[in-house]
């Protein structure tokens, strides 16, 4: 649908921040910029104890004329109370009535009652053919004193009728309903950028002596619960989009009402549908039913494909959520992640201790056994970084476990999912101090990351490392980097060239480099291999150097100031054997 079809259709917008409104003007869609009025700040208004204010709801005089209403309940920026905003500028009765606040009231939300005014032009443009597009802020039932009348309490969201049961409620984790296929898809492309502060009680219909979900309201955003978030309801010519908050509301709104609003209620946008007769067959071009049914056939094979591959995504984050856990969760989800990727890395005995009976407090939350003895483990996700008695618990959990078995076989870690409200690749790493790694190689105990655990997925996926060498380092104590042993340390390289893909190193002791092992980098706690293409010494190319400055030419770029490990050529093949 072009901008052009879309001039006949009358837009306005109700409290829509200004880049948004400014970003709608610039692709040329013609919108009202209406108000509910602003929440006002009172602190400097209230002069005597109470303070006048009116609700300075603003829309178009010819509203019922207007095919579509976009409401911003999210919008909570707040203005300094102006007396000059809150006075009638013409007053054609007796009376001159004000909302009054009074102390200690120090904000006024309007939203709710101008919205109570504003109700019953909505429901009559509702009955004619109207479209209305809600982003959800939080529901608020808000109370209002008069100047010469009782007061009065007003919903946020009791502007139209047969809204389902609203709860404030905020988060982030959202799954997109698969239910309408089209607003899946669309909805997709802004999956990263939703914030949801309320959620719905799905409304249900009684039929054939049982409740059933009412599939008039279609859903579209639930949380990762499957709590409702977002749903369309379309009687007849009318319809009504409830959406989150969306970062980029211009954007989203741009290809809402010129691509997806336009296929749910088509009479709304008179200027693609005034020619719709000459679709009809006995006016088709030459060619046109031909080309028609082709493009028919394609959409039918591309949307199964696109269904294909949803279906394909949903299951892979299905398999692989225990890896994003890894890094967001705590407590038992965080618990339950751990025990899949230990089994994934081939330990066989891996136990959730929550499911041993007889368990007391304060003891481990994993509990591995190999031939070696066990591997008792004490995860914790937190909002920052382990404090000492934190890192050390699992060294006392450690020795009840040795006096209990009458053996020294007890191996024991704290896996900690540190600062795990910030992206991972932000976090402080290591997050351990050097006291606490000290502490803890004094005790012969490790501490490790669910970062790290992360990255070992991919490094042993990668080849880098194998699951027998990663799990020989839960044999380690102290900071565990999990660098096989087999792995030698070089020097820096003293010089890069051709984008860090050569470097100059002095090769120092009895070390020997040939050309086809791997040069090995760790950089925020991930693995990057390169193997060595060619090798120069003293200006010639050779097979193998064991002393003095050389040359490495690498398959990738190195990044600078990071330690290189040298992989031999056979290790490297035993992995990947």
């Amino acid at each position: 649908m072009s901008l052009d079809q879309l001039s006949e259709t009358q837009i306005c917008g109700f409290s829509l921040d200004k880049d948004t409104i400014d970003f709608l003007k610039n692709k040329n869609i013609d919108i009202f910029n209406g108000s509910l009025g602003q929440i006002t700040n009172l602190e400097y208004g209230m002069y005597n104890n109470t303070v006048q204010c009116l609700p300075n709801l603003k829309y178009p005089s010819n509203f019922h004329e207007y095919e579509i209403a976009i409401l911003d309940l999210i919008n909570t920026e707040t203005v300094a109370y102006n007396f000059s905003d809150h006075q009638r500028k013409v007053i054609d009765s007796t009376s001159d009535l004000h909302i009054v606040c009074h102390y200690p009231q120090n904000i006024f939300d309007p939203r709710a009652f101008s919205l109570m005014m504003l109700a019953t032009k909505l429901k009559n443009n509702l009955n004619n053919g109207f479209l209305i597009i809600c982003f959800c802020g939080e529901p608020k039932n808000i109370t209002y004193h008069f100047n010469n009348l009782p007061k009065v309490q007003h919903d946020l969201y009791s502007f139209i009728d047969d809204i389902p049961e609203i709860k404030s409620q905020t988060g982030r984790r959202v799954q997109i309903s698969t239910s309408d296929k089209v607003m899946h898809r669309f909805l997709s492309k802004y999956n990263d950028t939703i914030t949801y502060h309320a959620t719905f009680k799905s409304p249900k219909i009684y039929v054939e002596d049982q409740y059933i979900l009412d599939p008039a309201y279609v859903p579209l955003v639930h949380t990762t619960k499957g709590e409702l978030v977002s749903y369309y309801h379309i009687q007849g010519d009318s319809g009504v989009f409830i959406f989150p908050d969306i970062e980029n509301k211009g954007a989203f709104l741009e290809e809402f009402i010129t691509q997806i609003a336009p296929t749910y209620l088509p009479n709304l946008f008179p200027g693609i549908v005034k020619n719709n007769w000459l679709n009809e067959s006995r006016y088709s071009l030459p060619n046109q039913e031909r080309l028609l049914k082709e493009r028919k056939l394609l959409k039918e094979k591309f949307e199964k494909a696109l269904d294909d591959k949803d279906h394909e995504i949903l299951n892979n984050q299905s398999k692989y959520t225990f890896l994003q856990d890894l890094i967001t969760g705590t407590d038992d989800k965080l618990v339950h992640a751990l025990v899949v990727f230990l089994k994934w890395l081939g330990f066989s005995n891996v136990t959730d201790a929550d499911t041993i009976e007889g368990r007391k407090l304060k003891e481990e939350d994993v509990l591995i056994e190999n031939e070696n003895g066990i591997i008792i483990i004490e995860t914790k996700g937190i909002g920052g970084t382990s404090k000492d008695d934190e890192c050390s618990q699992i060294g006392k959990i450690k020795a009840r476990r040795q006096l209990q078995r009458k053996k020294f076989d007890v191996m024991a870690h704290y896996i900690v999912n540190h600062q795990r409200h910030l992206p991972a690749g932000k976090r402080q790493n290591p997050p351990f101090t050097s006291n606490q790694i000290s502490d803890a190689e004094y005790d012969a105990r490790g501490l490790i990351t669910t970062w790290q655990l992360f990255n070992l997925y991919f490094a042993i996926e990668d080849g880098i490392i194998s699951k027998e060498e990663a799990r020989l380092e839960f044999e380690k104590t102290g900071y565990i980097d999990f660098i096989p042993d087999s792995w030698i340390q070089l020097n820096k390289p003293k010089e890069y060239y051709k984008e860090n893909t050569i470097g100059i190193i002095e090769l120092q002791g009895n070390t020997t480099v040939k050309k086809g092992d791997y040069i090995v980098t760790l950089k925020n706690e991930k693995f990057y291999q390169h193997k060595i293409i060619s090798i120069q010494l003293d200006g010639l190319d050779v097979e193998e150097a064991t002393y003095g400055e050389i040359g490495l030419k690498l398959s990738g770029s190195l990044p600078k100031s990071v330690d290189i490990y040298l992989k031999s050529k056979q290790y490297a093949n035993n992995i990947l054997e």
